[in-house]
C-alpha cells in the first residue's frame, strides 16, 4: 500500500478529491497543500473528523504549499 499522496489546492475540488482519496483507504496519509495554510488545515480537519462516520481511518493533514 502506498504511504502518502499530496493534493495541491484546498478549494472545493481539492478538498473533495482529498476526501475521496481518504475514504478509498488506498493511502495511509493524505496531505492537503495550499498557500492558505489555515484553509488547508481546516479542510483537512473536517475530512479527518468525518472518518469515523464514513468508516475510514486514513490520516489527513493540511499544510503550506511552498512555491
Amino acid at each position: 500500500m502506498p504511504q502518502t499522496i499530496a493534493v495541491i489546492g484546498a478549494g472545493e475540488l481539492g478538498a473533495t478529491l482529498a476526501r475521496r482519496l481518504a475514504a478509498g483507504e488506498t493511502f495511509r496519509r493524505v496531505l492537503l497543500l495550499d498557500p492558505d495554510v489555515g484553509k488547508a488545515k481546516g479542510k483537512a480537519l473536517d475530512i479527518l473528523q468525518s472518518g469515523p462516520v464514513e468508516s475510514f481511518d486514513t490520516f489527513v493533514e493540511g499544510g503550506p504549499l511552498d512555491a
